[in-house]
């Protein structure tokens, strides 16, 4: 099991090395809502709606960063992100102001999240079929591992003083870019296979031709509008689970410790849990993986000390296991050659647009209706993501690109 790993091209192992380093010191935004409420005393709806705002700033990323590394390369693309993206943190940590704090988000958000696309692309120009999936697996691992050491160090910072998390946060964006610029070459591909085998220089579509080809592409959307709704589920974790722990009494170390379940598991079991779902048809997996994921938020609305609120992490990271490395996957299998980045990043968008209205929404029926309506509903909607991609389920069979 894990000597398919090891096989796997070198830039990958770089590549996760570089995303470990970068997601163990992204210690802003678990703590974001945290920090605008308790620290700043800015109340529990401005900080959903920077949330909000976040996901507006991802969504203008995905898009954006998603064209950008289509045309002049993944590589460059991800240095931009990373340099850009730790200039702002550092200044973000000394705003005050209603204003800038929303801006400053919001340009945090579309320098970092641009990353996201180009790496994706990345390791789908280094890889093809089951090494693909074990590929993305490989860097989800990397991301969850660093993201396990950030929630709980970014816990005990926060005890201590907020500003700690931005300069940690923009230092392993800094290492991660010279990883970068030091030993990872571009992967933009110069040429590719026409459907008779034959090879011929990339011929790079232009945007509104992507737009277009995106557009008619409907299993593709419906994908999209799946995840879209498994996502505001799933990013309840980052903006009104942490409110609800606290609003029950904890600190930020508890907050801090529960979202490190997350990221533990995905450590210990993300390998296994991939090399046993890829033996199964991934339309069916994915299915599976959201009602496993509205479950445990569902679950969420009769937890309420530490141990039980653990626990149902523990169910929405199973769905999560299932679901993450399959998805990646499938976009990169259903992209053509030419245009994989931009797929990568109108995907991204379905996240970065459940960000933009799940926080707010989520923190306003938080605040109005009441917690266990929060995560009531937070199950329905994982139902519904189950059910969007249950019908596409024969039409995301693996394809050769």
């Amino acid at each position: 099991m894990f000597r398919d790993y090891l096989r796997l091209p070198r830039t990958i192992h770089i590549l996760c090395l570089g995303a470990f380093i970068n997601r163990a010191g992204a210690f802003l935004l678990p703590f974001l809502t945290l920090y605008l409420r308790k620290d700043l005393g800015l109340g529990t709806e401005f900080a959903t709606t920077a949330m909000g705002v976040f996901g507006a700033g991802s969504m203008t990323a995905s898009f954006v960063g998603g064209h950008l590394a289509d045309r002049i390369g993944r590589r460059t693309v991800m240095l931009m992100a990373l340099l850009s993206a730790a200039v702002i943190l550092v200044v973000f940590g000394f705003l005050t102001s209603v204003w800038s704090i929303l801006l400053a988000v919001y340009l945090f958000a579309t320098c970092a999240d641009m990353f996201r696309p180009a790496v994706q692309a990345m390791i789908a120009d280094l890889t093809e079929g089951e090494e693909r999936t074990l590929a993305f697996s490989l860097n989800y691992l990397a991301i969850n591992l660093g993201f396990a050491v950030a929630g709980s160090v970014g816990g005990f910072l926060a005890e201590y003083s907020y500003q700690l998390l931005f300069w940690g946060d923009a230092a392993t964006a800094v290492v991660f870019a010279i990883i970068l610029a030091r030993l990872i070459p571009e992967t933009l591909p110069k040429q590719v296979k026409d459907d008779s085998g034959n090879v011929s220089p990339t011929d790079q579509v232009p945007l509104m031709g992507a737009v277009r080809h995106i557009l008619t592409d409907w299993v593709f959307l419906v994908l999209c509008g799946g995840m879209f709704c498994l996502a505001i589920c799933y990013l309840q974790m980052n903006s009104t689970l942490p409110l609800y722990v606290e609003g029950l009494g904890y600190g930020s170390t508890e907050v801090g410790l529960i979202l490190a379940v997350n990221g533990a598991m995905i450590v210990l079991f993300q390998i296994p849990v991939t090399a046993l779902i890829v033996r199964y048809h991934r339309g069916w997996a994915v299915a599976i993986s959201a009602v496993v994921v509205g479950l445990g938020f569902g679950l969420t609305s009769v937890a309420t000390v530490p141990i039980a609120i653990a626990g149902t992490v523990v169910v929405w990271t199973i769905g999560e296991m299932m679901n993450a490395p399959m998805m990646a996957s499938i976009v990169s299998d259903l992209a053509p050659a030419t245009m994989r980045a931009r797929y990568m990043g109108v995907f991204a968008m379905s996240w970065s647009t459940a960000n933009m209205l799940g926080a707010p929404i989520g923190g306003r029926v938080l605040v109005t209706l009441g917690a266990e309506r929060l995560w009531i509903g937070a199950a329905c909607i994982g139902l519904l993501a189950a059910f969007l991609f249950w019908s596409i389920r024969r039409r995301v069979v693996e394809v050769d690109r």
